[in-house]
C-alpha cells in the first residue's frame, strides 16, 4: 500500500491530500480507496476507474467493481454488460482477459484459479481452470474444483458419483463424491486423482486424505505409509 497521498473529505465528495493537508486531487468523487502500486480506485457517478497520484484518470469510471491493484494488475467487473462476469486489466487499462469468468482468485505462482461456464440454478456445470498473467487461459476449466499453486504444484478436484443399492430395496441411492490429485503448471497431472482431500506443497510434501487416514506424499507421488 502507499502512503504518499490521504483520502480527504470535502463537502460530500473525496479527494486527496498530502500529509500538510495540501489538496493533490480534487474532491470530486464519490469514494476513494489508498493507493496501491501508485493507483487508487476512485467511484465517479456510482462506477469505478483508478487514477494516479497526480490525479490523471487513467482508467475510465466505467466498472460496476474493481479490485486494488496487485503485481500490476486489478480485477474488475461489468455487471449490466457481461452478466457479472469478470476479466483482468493491467494499469493502462488494457483488458487482458475476457469476461467469461465468474471467479477469479489472487494470483499466486503467476496462475489465478478461474471458474467458467454456464449451468443450472445448482451450479453444477461450471468449472475451474487458471490463466496466467497475461489473462491466458493456460490450464482449461475442466475440474471441479481446484486450489493455488504452491511449489509448482496444485489440487484439483473431480467428482465422480457412485451408486448403491439402499438395504436391500428395489431404491439405488447416488451419492458424489470428490477425488484429489496434482497437476502442475503444464496442466498435467502428476499425482493421480486417487485422494479423499489434499492440502497444497510445503517443503515438498503435502497432506493428503485415504480411506479417512491422513498422510503425506512428496511431489513424485511417493506415498509415506504403510498399510
Amino acid at each position: 500500500m502507499d502512503t504518499q497521498l490521504i483520502p480527504f473529505y470535502r463537502a460530500g465528495k473525496w479527494g486527496f491530500c498530502n500529509p500538510d493537508k495540501k489538496i493533490v486531487v480534487n474532491c470530486i468523487y464519490e469514494t476513494v480507496r489508498l493507493f496501491h502500486e501508485g493507483m487508487a480506485a476512485v467511484e465517479l457517478r456510482g462506477n469505478y476507474g483508478f487514477i494516479n497520484s497526480i490525479g490523471d484518470l487513467i482508467i475510465a469510471c466505467e466498472y460496476d467493481s474493481v479490485t486494488d491493484f496487485s503485481a500490476g494488475l486489478t480485477k474488475v467487473n461489468l455487471w449490466s454488460k457481461y452478466d457479472r462476469r469478470i476479466a483482468v486489466l493491467d494499469n493502462k487499462g488494457n483488458i487482458l482477459s475476457p469476461f467469461i469468468y465468474d471467479i477469479i482468485g489472487d494470483f499466486r505462482e503467476g496462475y489465478a484459479k478461474v471458474l467458467s461456464g454456464d449451468c443450472n440454478s445448482s451450479g453444477e456445470y461450471k468449472k475451474w481452470g487458471y490463466i496466467d498473467t497475461t489473462g491466458k487461459e493456460v490450464i482449461p476449466c475442466n475440474y471441479d474444483d481446484v486450489n493455488d499453486f504452491s511449489e509448482g504444484m496444485a489440487s484439483v478436484v473431480l467428482k465422480e458419483i457412485n451408486s448403491y443399492r439402499y438395504k436391500e430395496t428395489d431404491y439405488f441411492v447416488r451419492e458424489p463424491s470428490r477425488r484429489y490429485g496434482f497437476i502442475n503448471k503444464n496442466g498435467e497431472e502428476v499425482i493421480p486423482l486417487i485422494y479423499e482431500d489434499a492440502e497444497s506443497f510445503i517443503n515438498g510434501l503435502a497432506r493428503v486424505k485415504l480411506y479417512d487416514i491422513w498422510r503425506y506424499i512428496d511431489k513424485n507421488g511417493t506415498q509415506y505409509w504403510e498399510d
